[in-house]
């Protein structure tokens, strides 16, 4: 689905093994140019922002398969509700920062822009369209645990609180009504 990619100079991405391998041949090419590169797997990484702009402790780049078309079928879709389901250590919450840092303009104050170059989904400035444009609410529930729900639920409202602080900005829209900003007001 996706294709190795590492963030570095057009000599390095023309290194990369062909494709015309056998598998178990490519995968050994691949696992050399890992260790040629000094690249790392992102493990533990689930932000997208991290993972394209940081460099491992050894400050070579993490290895990054772009699963960025994921962003295509995700508008092209058009469902209202979508599911997501993979094992437990599978990039879903990663894919879906991915999606987040599509989407939003800024995320933790930074911005997004050029996030993006270089990525499969640059191709299609029709999707690139979407770029930016809108807020976007990322909830992972992914750190909730606890012995019971009160405990679970405790730690939840934070995470909800740190929302509305983050988002603030919408209770100056217009689109938001004045039932809405007092309801937000209790939190």
């Amino acid at each position: 689905m996706g294709h190795i990619k590492f963030f570095m100079d057009e000599k390095s991405k023309q290194e990369q093994p062909s494709k015309d391998l056998k598998n178990n041949e490519r995968k050994s090419a691949i696992n050399k140019e890992i260790k040629k590169k000094k690249a790392m797997l992102p493990s533990g990484i689930d932000n997208f922002y991290n993972l394209v702009t940081h460099r491992n402790p050894e400050g070579n780049p993490y290895l990054f398969v772009d699963k960025s078309l994921f962003i295509k079928e995700f508008i092209s879709a058009g469902d209202s509700i979508s599911l997501i389901t993979r094992p437990r250590r599978f990039g879903k919450t990663l894919t879906l920062s991915m999606l987040q840092h599509f989407l939003a303009p800024e995320v933790n104050e930074k911005s997004t822009k050029g996030l993006f170059d270089g990525l499969k989904i640059s191709k299609h400035p029709e999707i690139m369209a979407y770029q930016g444009q809108y807020p976007v609410i990322f909830l992972t529930l992914k750190e909730i645990r606890g012995r019971n729900f009160e405990e679970a639920f405790a730690r939840f409202k934070p995470q909800i609180r740190c929302l509305f602080e983050v988002h603030n900005y919408l209770l100056k829209s217009q689109k938001v009504t004045n039932t809405q900003k007092n309801y937000t007001k209790n939190y």
